[in-house]
C-alpha cells in the first residue's frame, strides 16, 4: 500500500501501522560511542543511524530544540563531529534517549 502524494506531511502511513510523523529512512544499527560537547556535556552510545540523523542514549538531559555539537567515536578513534538539533527526548531509568536530526536547520545563537 502506498500513500497518496496529496496527503499532508505527518499523515499516517499505512506501511508504518498508521503512526504519524514517523521517518521512512532505513535505520542502521551502529556500534559507536557518542559525546555531546556543546552546550552541555554528556556521554553515551549511538543506538542507530538513518540518512539524516541518529538515535542515541546519553547520561544526562539535553533540551529538545537545542543545537548541539556531537562527537562519534568508534574503536577509540574520533570518526565524526557534527552539529545537529535534538528533535525528541525520552527519559529512561538510566538516562535519556534522544533523536538527533542533521536535516533540521541549526538555530542561530
Amino acid at each position: 500500500m502506498t500513500k497518496d502524494h496529496d496527503e499532508p506531511p505527518g499523515s499516517p502511513d499505512p506501511d508504518r501501522n498508521g503512526a504519524p510523523g514517523r521517518r521512512h529512512e532505513a535505520r542502521i544499527p551502529v556500534d559507536a560511542d557518542v559525546r555531546v560537547t556543546k552546550p552541555v556535556k554528556a556521554d553515551g552510545v549511538v543506538l542507530n543511524a538513518s540518512v539524516g540523523g541518529l538515535r542515541i542514549a546519553v547520561d544526562r538531559e539535553v533540551p529538545v530544540g537545542q543545537a548541539c555539537e556531537f562527537e562519534v567515536w568508534s574503536d577509540g578513534e574520533l570518526r565524526k563531529t557534527l552539529t545537529a538539533v535534538v528533535v525528541w527526548s525520552k527519559e529512561h531509568p538510566d538516562g535519556w534517549v534522544l533523536g538527533i536530526d542533521a536535516h533540521e536547520p541549526v538555530p542561530e545563537e
